[in-house]
């Protein structure tokens, strides 16, 4: 048995005593084995193993034995819980109806779980500090995932593969190259924010150092889409920045030091993949027929879909010039044509309803809690960056976009605790 494996069995025996004890030790654990994806970075000893089940077991059921403690204010469901219950039963009926009930299962399954995550997450921000240690363990989690990508880059590993890709072999949920950088672009406000509101020289000094190796990590990845994310975020955060001279003047230190590390080959395959008219071309073309294939996907099933997993084989049956065996490029494409066009709505409706809810929130919050006021934007802009790219990437099934949704519930439903607090006062 490999040392690795050791480990990570006995943190798996530690969190999930602690879980027990306290549920919420189960919700950091379980976002950290999701995120951090242990059995895809040390797949050689622990590929195959399900850790985030054990601990998402675990606190599950330690919620319930627990529920009173664990949840002693009441609160209320916020519209985004009807429009994720809804998409959920859209794609449960669109996975019954699968033209491939198999395949389909199995990535219902995990999503399954994802949603599920999604609801006991918006339950368990009780405090600000709770919804810090949550933002917490994604920086950590995505900065590794950066670094390694860093590191992968200036060793000259990425050559062997002839890209950069995430932890794991092929398959893994943030092996590609457009998964990888789209962990990036929604960290990046969750880093600019958190060094924005801490008082700590030394912590905003990290928070910087990390910004930057998340940066330099999507230029690595060459995708797209992640450099358009990236490009929205960033002019969001510089809009957000009080300094904005002081700003201008590190950009002007910083950018030629990039394009030295980003590295000539680097400079050349983004200049192509932008400038090249002949690349270009081929590469919107072939998005375009994949869209049109998924249309007609939608056309024929608009209410059942064709099930997960299903768009590659069928896109260019109704569509012959598509490819046959890629994705949408399109998340909202890909979630209609395989789970109907009631899932596509709700998904649509659930981003732009999360975005709402933040934007009173920052409204509600300037005020009276500066604090939680910066930390709703800093969703806003995370939500917004994972929305633009998912115009162009088959996203719909990530969840780090689905726990920044349970995070906005999560302070949407902390504000009903503090009135209800603010009201019990008065008495």
């Amino acid at each position: 048995m490999y040392l690795s494996e050791l480990a990570a069995y006995a943190i798996l025996f530690v969190t999930v005593i602690a879980t027990f004890i306290n549920p919420f030790i189960g919700l950091l654990g379980y976002y950290t084995l999701s995120f951090y994806r242990p059995q895809e970075v040390y797949w050689w000893s622990l590929g195959g193993s399900n850790l985030s089940l054990y601990v998402a077991l675990a606190a599950m059921l330690a919620y319930f034995l627990k529920r009173k403690t664990a949840r002693p204010f009441k609160t209320k469901s916020v519209n985004q819980d009807i429009f994720m219950t809804l998409l959920w039963v859209f794609i449960t009926i669109a996975t019954l109806f699968s033209m491939d009930f198999e395949k389909s299962w199995n990535i219902y399954y995990s999503f399954s779980k994802v949603i599920l995550f999604y609801f006991f997450l918006s339950s368990m921000v009780q405090t600000t500090k709770r919804f810090e240690l949550l933002v917490w363990v994604t920086i950590g989690c995505f900065t590794m995932h950066a670094i390694n990508a860093n590191l992968d880059y200036f060793s000259g590993a990425w050559a062997q593969s002839g890209t950069i890709h995430g932890p794991g072999i092929q398959g893994g949920v943030f092996w590609d190259r457009n998964a990888l950088a789209m962990i990036f672009v929604v960290t990046l406000p969750l880093v600019f924010f958190t060094a924005l509101e801490k008082k700590n020289i030394y912590v905003r000094i990290g928070l910087a150092a990390i910004f930057l190796v998340l940066v330099h990590a999507i230029l690595i990845t060459w995708s797209r889409g992640g450099f358009i994310g990236m490009a929205v975020v960033l002019l969001f955060c510089f809009l957000k920045t009080p300094k904005k001279l002081l700003t201008v003047a590190l950009l002007i230190v910083f950018i030629p030091i990039f394009f030295r590390l980003w590295g000539v080959e680097s400079r050349e395959r983004v200049a192509s993949a932008f400038l090249d008219e002949e690349e270009r071309d081929a590469s919107a073309q072939g998005r375009i027929e994949a869209w049109v294939g998924g249309l007609g996907m939608m056309e024929a099933r608009p209410i059942v879909g064709f099930g997960f997993g299903n768009y590659g084989e069928y896109a260019s049956y109704y569509n012959p010039s598509a490819k046959p065996k890629r994705v949408a490029h399109s998340s909202f494409l890909q979630i209609g044509a395989e789970n109907g066009v009631g899932a596509m709505i709700c998904f649509i409706l659930l981003i732009f309803v999360s975005m709402w809810n933040l934007q009173k929130l920052m409204r509600y919050y300037k005020n009276k809690d500066p604090t939680l006021s910066a930390y709703s934007n800093m969703i806003f802009v995370s939500i917004l960056g994972y929305s633009i790219c998912a115009i162009f990437l088959s996203i719909e099934q990530f969840e780090p976009f689905y726990f920044l949704v349970g995070l906005t519930a999560g302070l949407k439903k902390l504000k009903q605790i503090q009135i209800s607090s603010e009201l019990e006062s008065e008495k």
